[in-house]
């Protein structure tokens, strides 16, 4: 699963452990509604060059209580990288997942408890800030072969250069969800977000 090559060179995926509905709400779509061919009208709106209104934001549920969301337009920053989203979307002891990528950098952002814990650029295999080794998402990290020291690079799965085998990869390492081509297809609720949150 290639999101790049399927979407083009920039966008958002949140995993978060809530229904869909709640996570568009948490990240700033007031009425949630069908979007049948959300992703089209994603497109247009970007091609368009459409900003009026904010960020169509585009959610479905996927297997263990997880929900997921897809960004396209990230012109004016990524919503579900925001850590006021990332910090609502975790509250009461959830986890959260964002990765974004442009032509510029991949970045997976993992979030516990209400704050941003760790923060993984995947095209270095590095993260970019000091970590809590012993938290369960960050050694998740590690046994992929990702190291929390900043001292080594990445070694056994984690050690490959393809983009899209690392998100797959990471995103399953925290969430136990194994993202496939058939979770980006077919029918999506969404809604626009303002953009800022």
């Amino acid at each position: 699963m290639d999101l790049t090559d399927k979407y083009g060179e920039g966008w958002c995926i949140t995993l978060a452990q809530l229904p869909k509905t709640d996570t568009l709400n948490l990240m700033g779509v007031l009425e949630p509604r069908s979007e049948p061919d959300g992703v089209a009208k994603a497109s247009d709106r970007i091609a368009d060059h459409v900003t009026e209104g904010g960020v169509l934001l585009l959610a479905r549920e996927l297997p263990r209580g997880w929900s997921l969301v897809l960004e396209l337009e990230g012109t004016a920053g990524w919503i579900g990288a925001g850590n006021s989203v990332l910090g609502l979307l975790t509250a009461d002891g959830r986890t959260a997942v964002t990765v974004f990528c442009d032509p510029n950098q991949c970045m997976l952002l993992a979030a516990a408890d209400g704050a941003v814990i760790g923060k993984l650029d995947l095209d270095t295999g590095t993260f970019t800030d000091d970590v809590d080794q012993a938290h369960p998402l960050i050694a998740a990290l590690a046994a992929l072969g990702f190291d929390p020291t900043d001292e080594g690079d990445p070694t056994g799965a984690a050690d490959t250069e393809d983009r899209a085998t690392l998100v797959t990869l990471a995103v399953q390492a925290l969430t136990g969800v194994t993202l496939t081509d058939d979770d980006f297809e077919g029918h999506w609720a969404g809604g626009l977000c303002a953009t800022g949150r």
